[in-house]
């Protein structure tokens, strides 16, 4: 596993705490950058990488 569970409980309480504050966007915003931090070092970008998807959401129906 790359993050522990006492990481993914963190995240998680970024959102939650974004929702009952009435600001659901900016916890998960908070949330979602978080995640870049946590996975940097584990899983870093090497060179001569090249972005294999879209920066756009995607929605899968």
């Amino acid at each position: 596993d790359v993050l522990s569970q006492a990481e993914w409980d963190a995240l998680r309480d970024l959102v939650v705490s974004g929702l009952r504050e009435g600001h659901g966007a900016d916890g998960l915003i908070a949330a979602i950058r978080r995640c870049g931090e946590l996975l940097a070092a584990p899983v870093p970008v090497a060179a001569g990488d090249r972005n294999e998807l879209h920066n756009e959401l995607q929605f899968i129906e």
